[in-house]
């Protein structure tokens, strides 16, 4: 029970359904509020996000991979099409944008379209996913969106990936261009880019991918179809991780801090978080070194 439930003891004493209408009535009022106080704050302009990047250590030229939300951001004057302008303004001209577009499962669907299935990492990256020039890896559980001189380079051998992190995934590219991660608004516990590290390593403790892979049918941008094996990641594993697990979220938080490869800044209405995609993955060789990883145990 919530702090917020405590104080209403009778709630323990009711029968199971009226007891979880209570709880909903009781906590009505806070849910209103958090869903509607970025709607009665201040609007975040374009040039604040802006100054906010720059503060936060973006660099003019990188390759930038994105993690996002824009509700945590807060009220943002023009939306999604606004952060995405500012992230571009940012870069500059020679930067490349690059962002997860996620979404496909293959309990919906046994076709992974990559012209037309939606990502489902919220409004930035459809948004961006959406945008004229804007080019997608083909790959079913992991694409990636890009725009900018490096586009092409990071998404175009995607479907070619055995694993979705290996040596022709974005993420691996991303690597090799000295890329670096931005969580805007949101944890650092959904940087995908550790998984780099799991494919990198063939020693790694963990067996990440299940035995078999999935046929899946595929079209790329061209229009063209074919089929796919893919390897999905372990679903008994996920519980264990650091996206589900809090305490190795901490931990790993606690020992990137240690290493000093975290810039933080407040953008918006939420910390951001900056990291480079080479220390990351020498952070968590040091850590594989003492016998941790991103997951539990």
């Amino acid at each position: 029970m919530t702090n917020a439930l405590k104080k209403y003891k009778f709630i323990k004493r009711l029968p199971q359904g009226l007891k979880e209408l209570a709880k909903n009535i009781i906590q009505l009022p806070a849910m209103v509020k958090e869903r509607y106080r970025y709607c009665l704050s201040d609007k975040i302009t374009k040039d604040e996000i802006v100054g906010q990047l720059r503060l936060l250590g973006v660099k003019d030229g990188s390759a930038l991979f994105v993690h996002s939300s824009l509700s945590r951001l807060g009220f943002v004057k023009g939306g999604a099409k606004t952060v995405i302008d500012a992230l571009l303004e940012v870069l500059g001209p020679e930067g490349t944008l690059v962002m997860p577009t996620f979404g496909w499962s293959p309990n919906e669907t046994d076709t992974f379209d990559c012209r037309k299935s939606p990502s489902r990492l919220g409004a930035i990256s459809e948004t961006f996913r959406r945008r004229p020039g804007v080019l997608r890896s083909c790959h079913p559980t992991h694409s990636v969106a890009a725009f900018g001189p490096q586009a092409e380079f990071l998404v175009s051998e995607h479907m070619r990936s055995n694993t979705p992190f290996d040596h022709f995934s974005p993420y691996q590219k991303l690597l090799k261009l000295n890329g670096d991660i931005l969580c805007l608004g949101v944890s650092i516990r959904f940087i995908t880019f550790y998984h780099v590290y799991e494919d990198l390593n063939p020693d790694f403790p963990v067996r990440v991918y299940a035995d078999q892979p999935l046929q899946v049918r595929v079209i790329d941008a061209a229009g063209k179809a074919a089929v796919m094996p893919i390897y999905y990641h372990r679903d008994d594993l996920a519980k264990s991780r650091i996206d589900h697990d809090r305490s190795v979220l901490a931990r790993v938080k606690k020992y990137f801090d240690k290493k000093g490869i975290i810039k933080t800044a407040r953008i918006g209405g939420r910390e951001s978080y900056l990291l480079n995609s080479g220390e990351i993955i020498k952070a968590l060789d040091d850590m594989l070194k003492e016998g941790k990883t991103i997951y539990a145990g």
